[in-house]
């Protein structure tokens, strides 16, 4: 929060904060990037060791 208020009071802190905001959007889709993947692997693993017991 501190390094947001920084940027503020810098000259042409529209463009540092555009780019704290570019950074946060791909971080955020990172991140549910990497819960689908493991979500999926989950998935799978669990229809694996279903599947052996079960017919479906």
């Amino acid at each position: 929060m501190a390094f947001n208020a920084l940027l503020a009071t810098e000259p042409g802190s529209k463009i540092s904060t555009n780019v704290v905001g570019l950074n946060y959007k791909y971080l955020m889709a990172g991140d549910v990037i990497a819960l689908v993947t493991v979500f999926s692997k989950l998935n799978l693993f669990a229809l694996r060791t279903s599947g052996h017991g079960s017919t479906l």
